[in-house]
């Protein structure tokens, strides 16, 4: 799509959300995304519809959120999740998710769910690289080193947040996966993979790759230039690349505590 197409798409976008009386404003860079998702202007209206419709059935989720509040802080010392700042050859965002802090004691799911979907939120207002690009698609590398039998109970307990998040995740945030990679260290993995089946769409059980045997498969599906190096590649320590992230998540705290950026006005 040029430019000259882009923004007139964009304009109509905003009008019709005017129109509809959907919010009282939003983001250019997320109106542009939702739009990369179809290439269609009519499907990307009816995605921003049903992602707002989504929120309101999990305020838990969905409001009350602050980068400072305990229960953020907490779980971003827990659990990190890390987009890494250079895309694929591709065009492809690569994420890294994985704990940090393995002690089963300190984790809360339902917590760590809301800061990684505050994360999003975050991440979908800003372009994915320095040349103001939106990826094309998505890759997610689930690193599940440390997971515990505990940390599954706390997880299935919270059965409800799952099936929302997972729906979400599928059917309301514009973006496309493209690959979904588990590092599979951990014994309990087959018990979560089993817990998560039911929620998960047959296309991205497809797109599934388990590394059963450390990273070294990793390099099959990623130059070691998108990489941070505790995963073999040439990003630097991935400590670091978290903390850029999070800085830039702190400075758009006040976006992200203003429920009316996500409230429907109807």
């Amino acid at each position: 799509m040029d430019e000259k197409t882009k923004n007139n798409q964009i304009q109509q976008f905003k009008s019709w959300i005017d129109q509809e009386k959907l919010l009282k404003e939003i983001d250019d860079i997320l109106l542009e995304r939702y739009l990369k998702v179809y290439d269609n202007l009519e499907k990307a209206q009816d995605l921003l519809k049903f992602n707002l419709t989504l929120r309101k059935s999990g305020p838990h989720l969905f409001t009350n959120r602050d980068v400072l509040s305990s229960e953020f802080q907490s779980a971003k010392r827990t659990f990190q999740f890390c987009p890494l700042p250079k895309l694929t050859s591709e065009n492809h965002k690569v994420t890294i998710i994985r704990l940090v802090d393995l002690d089963h004691n300190v984790f809360d799911y339902v917590q760590t769910v809301k800061m990684v979907l505050m994360c999003f939120d975050v991440r979908f207002i800003m372009y994915d690289d320095y040349d103001k690009t939106i990826a094309s698609g998505e890759r997610f590398v689930i690193d599940t080193t440390g997971l515990s039998f505990r940390h599954f109970l706390k997880i299935a307990t919270n059965i409800s947040t799952v099936r929302l998040y997972m729906r979400f995740l599928q059917e309301a945030i514009p973006f496309n996966i493209k690959q979904l990679h588990f590092i599979s260290s951990s014994s309990v993995f087959d018990k979560m993979f089993s817990l998560l089946r039911p929620f998960l769409k047959k296309e991205l059980i497809e797109i599934m790759n388990i590394h059963t045997e450390g990273i070294q498969s990793l390099h099959k599906h990623f130059d070691k230039d998108v990489l941070p190096s505790e995963y073999g590649g040439d990003l630097g320590p991935i400590k670091d690349i978290h903390e850029v992230f999070m800085e830039k998540v702190l400075a758009k705290r006040d976006y992200v505590i203003n429920d009316d950026n996500w409230k429907m006005l109807n």
